[in-house]
């Protein structure tokens, strides 16, 4: 709730009591700390920094929505986390996601396969623009 943190309130302590709690990570625009081992236990953190002191910190509300970098997180949302960042998955298109994503990556494997062929000799720009041409076929069938 703090406009800029200045300690963290997730370290080893914290994360072991929400892994006893049944979560596997969190989402914080606070800071984190420990994270050799948090690692070690299997918690996620993605966080808006690192910070070394400790926060203070009390339990202001539960079971509510929350804004986490501009992202409004409601409690049921479905979200996808990794070291990119977190995005929001609508439910509705829950069921499509992994469909859609395996067709995404095989337009983008025409790119990539074509320019990691080339990065001993080179890549010709005609021979791009072909390649780009096949990817957007792809991707509009």
């Amino acid at each position: 709730m703090d406009p800029s943190p200045i300690g963290s309130f997730w370290g080893d302590i914290q994360t072991s009591i929400h892994k006893a709690l049944g979560c596997v990570g969190v989402i914080t625009n606070g800071g984190v700390r420990d994270l050799d081992g948090v690692k070690e236990i299997g918690f996620r953190f993605f966080a808006g920094c690192v910070l070394v002191s400790h926060a203070y910190d009390h339990i202001e509300e539960i079971n509510c929505p929350v804004n986490v970098g501009g992202l409004t997180v409601k409690p049921g949302d479905l979200l996808h986390a990794d070291k990119h960042g977190v995005i929001l998955i609508p439910h509705e298109i829950a069921p499509k996601l992994a469909e859609a994503c395996r067709k995404v990556q095989s337009y983008e494997k025409v790119i990539i396969d074509g320019c990691r062929n080339k990065f001993d000799i080179g890549l010709e720009i005609n021979e791009l623009i072909r390649l780009r041409r096949e990817m957007e076929r792809l991707r509009d069938s």
